[in-house]
């Protein structure tokens, strides 16, 4: 036996008792009522071995007796154990058993976990998605506890997404609600409603709230709280151009937010400081607070919407300085912030947020245009002719393998009788969609009209802007479009694009003498290069290749008349 499979073997064996001992109860915990394990796990202080024992003693014992709204408790407890992404997987558990326990208030509170944990990863669109699921069941129910966190989390995830209006009714009624008894959650509701306030431009309003819950956050001793409120009233101060205030509030509260490792606001007092210090026209005070906004999106890939901007002022500070090599820096990492925005927040996307976008496209082309201009200054004198020489090579050779792979396709595709002999793409997997048949044939139907009235040409056409001309929404197109065209929305609209521009230039000489930023611009594409790389991905050959074969061939038949 090798020395490899006996480690194999010792390392199975130490193992297992490790996967079994979940599913055995202590002796000294078999006569033990839930109660016992809830009040238990309740215990913050609780080391966490001591935890995981008697969690999954609570759930073996729910289990044993079939159990079903114990069991969905119990997984909740498992579920608490873990971190991020593996709590979701212990959700759908949770979901289960409570289906089994066919009880409306269980399983709304399942989808509201299993949303509330999606918020905690930062996946607001799945988080908004289960909060939706939950609220016919708690609706239905008389749980007012219930009822009313969900409308904070409903609110909660209202507001990041930037639906300030839609949040601000949800909180009112939190806070009305916490009210009657006080405490950590009314006191919540209330920071939460004055953040609102402060996107609404509702200063004063923000400030009465702030000022009343700093007050009872310090009566009852919440210092969480009584933080909180000091950070929001800086915010508010700066939008009511009291900068030194504003600075000196959220200086406070930076220290608490480090200790409770809460890097989200953090990042929110140091961009204001540095606004504060900015309006004051003190800019260089403002740089140290802005790059540790830069360096949040650099080391931990964060960024928000408004926090944006800190980076954007880096860019305008060293323009101003003639640094261009600072200032093309920062654009690029404003490249990346506008990237993972554009996920994160993909149903907020707009034409500002578009137009912010090509302006800091534009900028990197000049910056970046600048640089290899004075790089070629450079290395002209001792290396251009080399450098010509090799660049001239490159393009040859490059050229004579991308002819013969594109002569290579076009035979295919003339010998398949026009159909791509590319390798299809695989289509993309369907999430479960409850849509039924008759709105299904409906969606169909408005598609072909679509495909039709050949509206995909516009440039705008994205999956927000096709569920508009589907009087649908983005995730019924989406499934609609996979399932009956096996394709993603950027294929879809990027293929119906080329398959158009293949008919103009076979039957159109005129578009066929149009350059290809024209032709891009006819068809609904944003540049040439885009045009170009979907054209092949569609056929396997660029629109240049297949306008030289038409010539060719219209000269070849031309010859052969005369």
């Amino acid at each position: 036996m090798s020395i490899k499979t006996t480690l194999v073997i010792v390392l199975f064996f130490t193992c297992l008792p490790m996967f079994c001992q979940t599913a055995k109860i202590p002796d000294s915990l078999v006569d033990k009522e839930y109660r016992y394990f809830r009040e238990i796990l309740d215990d913050d202080a609780l080391a966490p071995n001591v935890q995981q024992l008697y969690a999954q003693s609570y759930l073996a014992m729910a289990k044993s007796h079939k159990d079903w709204p114990e069991i969905m408790e119990a997984y909740k407890s498992v579920m608490h154990l873990y971190k991020g992404e593996r709590r979701l997987a212990y959700c759908d558990s949770m979901i289960y058993a409570a289906r089994k326990a066919k009880r409306q208030d269980l399983l709304g509170s399942a989808y509201l976990t299993k949303g509330i944990m999606y918020y905690g990863v930062k996946r607001h669109r799945e988080a908004l998605e289960n909060y939706l699921l939950a609220e016919p069941f708690i609706s239905k129910t008389n749980n007012q506890y219930l009822i009313h966190k969900l409308k904070f989390s409903l609110a909660e995830t209202n507001y990041y997404l930037g639906y300030f209006n839609t949040a601000v009714p949800l909180f009112k009624d939190c806070v009305d609600f916490y009210g009657k008894s006080g405490g950590k959650p009314w006191l919540s509701s209330m920071h939460h409603l004055g953040l609102c306030y402060t996107k609404l431009k509702k200063y004063e309003l923000c400030s009465a709230l702030n000022e009343l819950g700093l007050r009872e956050a310090i009566k009852a001793d919440e210092q969480d709280m009584t933080l909180y409120f000091t950070h929001a009233e800086g915010v508010n101060q700066y939008y009511r151009k009291n900068y030194e205030l504003s600075k000196n509030k959220l200086i406070q509260s930076v220290p608490g937010l480090i200790e409770r490792g809460d890097m989200p606001n953090e990042m929110v007092a140091y961009f204001y400081i540095g606004k504060c210090f900015w309006d004051m026209n003190q800019r260089g005070s403002a740089l140290p607070y802005f790059l540790k906004i830069d360096q949040a999106l650099i080391t931990h890939h964060y960024v928000r919407r408004d926090l944006r901007e800190g980076v954007s002022l880096l860019i305008d500070y060293y323009a101003s300085q003639n640094d261009s090599d600072l200032e093309l820096r920062y654009s690029r990492h404003l490249r990346k912030a506008d990237s993972i925005l554009s996920n994160n927040f993909e149903i907020l996307s707009n034409k500002v947020h578009a137009r912010q976008y090509k302006e800091n496209d534009r900028r990197i082309e000049r910056l970046e245009a600048d640089r290899q201009y004075k790089d070629k200054q450079i290395w002209s004198l001792s290396s251009a002719a080399g450098i010509g020489l090799l660049t001239a090579m490159f393009f040859v050779r490059r050229n004579r393998i991308l002819k013969r792979q594109f002569r290579q396709h076009y035979e295919a595709f003339v010998e398949n009788g026009n159909v791509s002999p590319i390798k299809a793409i695989e289509r993309p997997k369907l999430t479960e969609t409850i849509i039924t048949p008759k709105d299904e044939e409906k969606l169909l139907e408005n598609l072909v009209g679509f495909e039709d009235s050949k509206k995909y040409l516009r440039r705008d056409m994205g999956k927000t802007n096709i569920a508009k001309e589907l009087d649908s929404n983005p995730t019924y197109t989406m499934h609609i479009i996979s399932k009956h065209r096996g394709k993603g929305i950027v294929k879809y609209i990027n293929d119906l694009k080329c398959e158009h521009a293949y008919e103009l230039l076979t039957h159109d000489k005129n578009f066929r003498h149009f350059d290809q930023k024209s032709q891009a611009q006819e068809i609904g594409f944003a540049t040439a290069q885009h045009y170009r790389r979907a054209f092949i991905h569609r056929y396997g050959f660029s629109p240049r290749f297949y306008i030289d074969r038409l010539e060719n061939e219209g000269n070849e038949s031309a010859a052969n008349e005369c």
